[in-house]
């Protein structure tokens, strides 16, 4: 597979791709949110959660966690922005998630996330 590597000029291009990734992160946030109003959809935001987990996740690596991208121009202004995202999405997200574990999806969202850790980590663990 050959990927074009394609570097950000600046921080400020940066910064726009990072806005439109806390977009589309808080879309499908935003979808698992409506869902579970919904008794007869808890299973579609279980089957979700770890794809939204993973966005929530990565929010955090785009704005620097772990040591991931250090090396990309950022402002105070900037790294004060993506932490307001990070913790806003992780406040939606553990309703969410308290939601699905507290409703008969509980064994559904654990398998998928099960699997979700096994095909990232090769580990076997049971999360509840």
């Amino acid at each position: 597979m050959n990927i074009n590597k394609v570097l950000f000029e600046n921080g400020d291009d940066y910064l726009r791709f990072v806005r439109q990734f806390v977009t589309l992160t808080n879309q499908k946030l935003s979808e698992a949110e409506e869902a579970i109003l919904d008794k007869t959809r808890i299973n579609s935001v279980a089957d979700m959660l770890p794809g939204i987990i993973a966005m929530v996740e990565s929010t955090g690596f785009l704005r620097g966690q772990d040591g991931f991208f250090h090396e990309i121009e950022r402002t105070g202004e900037s790294q004060n922005e993506f932490y307001s995202y990070e913790d806003g999405f992780l406040k939606r997200l553990d309703k969410v998630i308290l939601a699905v574990v507290e409703s008969e999806a509980k064994e559904f969202y654990n398998d998928k996330m099960n699997h979700f850790y096994v095909m990232s980590k090769h580990l076997d663990v049971k999360l509840f």
